[in-house]
């Protein structure tokens, strides 16, 4: 455990410090669409379940019931915490320098609009960047482990559809990832063509375009 904080010390430096710059903000009033979650989640209300997939609305439900419905800011600041961590996760992973991704978690603990968001109650504060983070953190280990890193592919595979049952502007991030993929390729082979991408691309496609089709289905029957 000594090993671990003298190793870890900056680290956890900027864990207590996020911690409590954050928790200074958690009894903020609800402004503009966030007493509209506030409704939506309350069953007092019974304000209907809104627009979006149904992820955000659990969660700020759950928050509700165990911390009640003036602290949804609880939901929030428990998913920046995740953030962070995978924030420095992931910037370790592909710089391979701890240093950079302690800068990495610095500049996210410090920037005046991650602390806007890392508190706001909505989706795309905290809640869809942690799927995107997760998922990415995932597709490193997918890039490095190949077909041998099999539960990477499960992990990576239920992140996904946790981000679009998040919201549905998680494809972008899917896109980016298909582009990336692609790139990777490129560089990394010498006989790429259009047939091995195919041959390596269209299970991907495939159940990308089932999953969407399943979503879609279900919030337009």
């Amino acid at each position: 455990m000594t090993n671990f904080i003298k190793d870890n010390k900056w680290l956890l430096v900027i864990f207590a410090t996020f911690i409590f710059t954050r928790f200074l903000g958690l009894g903020q009033i609800y402004h503009q669409d966030e007493y509209r979650w506030a409704t939506i989640v309350n069953p007092v209300f019974e304000a209907g379940s809104g627009v979006h997939p149904p992820i955000t609305r659990w969660v700020l439900g759950l928050a509700g019931r165990i911390w009640g419905y003036d602290n949804l800011r609880m939901a929030p600041f428990i998913f920046s915490l995740l953030n962070l961590i995978l924030i420095y996760l992931v910037s370790l992973k592909v710089s391979r320098n701890k240093k950079i991704a302690l800068i990495a978690a610095g500049l996210f603990m410090v920037n005046v609009y991650s602390f806007i968001a890392n508190l706001q109650i909505d989706i795309d504060g905290a809640i869809l960047p942690f799927f995107v983070l997760l998922a990415y953190y995932f597709y490193l280990h997918i890039l490095e482990k190949g077909q041998t890193g099999k539960w990477w592919f499960v992990l990576f595979g239920l992140t996904v559809i946790g981000g679009l049952l998040t919201k549905l502007s998680f494809l972008l991030f899917i896109g980016a990832l298909i582009a990336d993929w692609l790139l990777n390729e490129y560089h990394s082979r010498v006989d790429l063509n259009l047939k091995i991408i195919f041959r390596k691309l269209w299970p991907w496609v495939a159940g990308f375009l089932i999953i969407v089709g399943g979503f879609y289905y279900f919030y337009n029957t």
